[in-house]
């Protein structure tokens, strides 16, 4: 939403009250960052900021609409005021609430609602409103959803003024984590870092057959973990690779397929993931540190196999490698900006090793990013930079905020209804007892509900009615959660609503639905991955060096296959035999005992060996006849 708005002395009146009061957002959330209060009022405060930006950027056609969101904005700003200056009373007065209470608590969800529809579109906010209804009206549904119904004023004060409501962990994680690390993606990208992700990432694949999608490959996936949209990064990032990757050869909808699904993968690939890396930490109480180590095996297999297809469709296609000349050298690169890569280190060593609170950890780096941007003109931010960086920082956290608090109004409900703890048996029911079929069940509800809603919104929702029923089956928790959340993330890339493939045929100009589809297919590792680490947890890092290094090289060489067979060439175009056999090896991969790996690897080298063999008796062949 950032890149709609101009400088400040560019900016209409409008845009110049919008600027100033995200640049307020952001200091008040370094304030809070500095100073700990009670985490409601800091959580008031976020919501009562991020609902008001979005009601001022709203331009609705019809201008009574306008001045309705208004009095929306108004009406939202007294609650979250009435709530921060009561909030002590309320407490004392332990649920016993009176009509100015309750009023400011329907004001509460009613802005919630309207203000997710308008930035982030119609479905989450749906989703809440059936819950809420089924909070209303629960005797009249079925079997084991029926419950005894409540009245609206339990529902709304449970949703209000509860920790399992709207002010609830979600939220929590919005105010207290992620708006840290918006604004750090934000400093550091203002600061040169983005374009030293992309320069450096040129610099060294660059030069490699088809090198413009490896560069793609290889940027998206650092660029994406900063930025915590898909579709932002394909903006980001795809506006440079892709006509390079157009330039070089490559069709028009595989160069837009290839930067949706690199952009795509940035959401799962560690140290920050987007942002749901801290939620999905809070959500389950463990270090952060656990979460970004579980999931680094995993992000590299995807990306392994998005580059193998890459580079295989560029040795199909016979695309030349670029002069070296022509890129910026390594060592340039790094003279000119390598500089602001220490802000990334002091980042990841404060998280990982000295395990410092995700909030302390990037508000360190932010001083370490305005330090480290004066040593270098090109990576100063000046003053307009600074205000601009803080401004971007909190527009960036809106989906963010009314994702996570329209997902606390469907956490109040599950809890005051206890439908949480009948979704695991009505799920387990329909699989028939099957983990392999309630998998499916979770992977193909998590899709469908990913589509069309940003990856943190996908994921609290699939965290709340999916997570806890396979954590009952017996997974791995931290398992678990992954596994919804690579299902809700690869929606981005999956027809018919796949975002992040539609915004890169935009830039490539090609056919949304074939760059989709073709996104599919370079995607498909990020289908399999999860059903590999729910059933081996050592691709967690869980387990002995051994078991790990074992599991970790079997997997390796599975996605290797299944990648090659995918993208039909290795040393020369791969029949439809050889394809199949291919897939099988990978297949016995997959979850491997001793002898099966043996003959997966076995089968699969063969395959390689006849393809190699086949591709030089139709080159000489070729010459022969030459």
């Amino acid at each position: 939403m950032e890149q709609n708005l101009p400088s400040f002395k560019e900016s209409t009146v409008m845009q110049k009250i919008i600027y100033i009061i995200a640049i307020v957002f952001s200091l008040v959330s370094l304030y809070f960052g500095f100073s700990p209060e009670a985490s409601v009022i800091q959580q008031a405060v976020h919501l009562m900021f991020a609902s008001a930006i979005i009601f001022l950027l709203s331009k609705p056609v019809i201008k009574a609409v306008k001045v309705f969101d208004i009095l929306v904005m108004i009406s939202t700003t007294l609650s979250a005021i009435y709530l921060i200056l009561n909030f002590e009373a309320i407490a004392w007065r332990a649920g016993d609430l009176n009509t100015l209470d309750l009023t400011m608590g329907a004001i509460t969800i009613f802005s919630v609602l309207y203000a997710t529809k308008k930035i982030i579109g119609w479905s989450l906010p749906i989703i809440a409103l059936v819950f809420i209804l089924y909070a209303l009206f629960g005797r009249y549904f079925p079997g084991m959803f029926q419950h005894g119904g409540y009245d609206i004023s339990r529902i709304i004060g449970h949703i209000y003024l509860t920790e399992d409501g709207i002010y609830g962990s979600p939220l929590k994680a919005s105010a207290t984590l992620v708006i840290f690390f918006l604004i750090f993606s934000s400093f550091y990208e203002r600061a040169g870092g983005g374009n030293l992700v992309i320069q450096l990432a040129n610099a060294m694949f660059g030069w490699l057959r088809g090198g413009p999608a490896k560069v793609a490959v290889v940027a998206s996936s650092l660029f994406g973990s900063i930025s915590g949209s898909a579709v932002a990064n394909v903006v980001g990032t795809g506006a440079l690779t892709i006509p390079l990757m157009k330039k070089t050869g490559y069709k028009a909808h595989f160069a837009g397929a290839v930067e949706a699904v690199s952009s795509t993968g940035g959401q799962i690939m560690p140290p920050i993931m987007g942002a749901a890396a801290f939620i999905m930490a809070e959500m389950l109480g463990i270090p952060y540190s656990e979460i970004v180590l579980a999931a680094l095996i995993p992000a590299i297999l995807y990306y392994l196999a998005l580059f193998i297809m890459v580079h295989y469709e560029a040795k199909k296609l016979g695309l030349q490698k670029i002069d070296k000349s022509t890129l910026p050298s390594t060592k340039q690169v790094l003279l000119d900006s390598g500089h602001m890569l220490v802000p990334l280190f002091v980042l990841v060593y404060l998280l990982v090793f000295l395990h410092y609170s995700p909030a302390r950890a990037a508000l360190i780096t932010l001083g370490v990013i305005l330090i480290f941007s004066m040593l270098r003109k090109g990576t100063r931010l000046g003053l307009n930079g600074f205000f601009e960086s803080l401004r971007n920082g909190s527009l960036g956290v809106l989906q963010v905020a009314l994702a996570c608090a329209c997902a606390g109004i469907i956490v109040g409900v599950f809890s005051l209804t206890g439908l949480g703890l009948k979704m695991s048996h009505i799920l387990i029911n329909l699989s028939g007892g099957s983990m392999v079929i309630l998998l499916i069940l979770t992977a193909m509800t998590s899709i469908i509900l990913g589509m069309g809603m940003p990856t943190v919104g996908a994921y609290l929702v699939l965290a709340i009615l999916i997570a806890p029923t396979l954590i009952d089956a017996g997974f791995n928790p931290i398992a678990a959660h992954l596994f919804i959340f690579y299902f809700g993330n690869i929606s981005n890339v999956t027809p018919p609503v796949a975002l992040a493939a539609y915004a890169a045929a935009g830039l490539a100009g090609s056919n949304a639905t074939k760059t989709g589809w073709t996104a599919t297919r370079l995607a498909v590792s990020g289908f399999i991955i999860p059903f590999m680490f729910i059933f081996n947890e050592e691709l967690l890092l869980e387990g002995s060096t051994v078991e790990i290094f074992y599991i970790v090289f079997t997997s390796l060489i599975g996605i290797a296959f299944l990648s090659i067979a995918l993208q039909g060439y290795f040393s020369t175009n791969i029949g439809l035999t050889e394809k199949i056999l291919l897939i099988a090896a990978s297949i016995m991969l997959i979850n491997p005992e001793l002898i099966t790996s043996i003959c997966g690897i076995t089968l699969g080298i063969i395959i390689l060996f006849w393809n190699v063999t086949k591709g030089k008796k139709a080159t000489a062949t070729a010459n022969i006849n030459l």
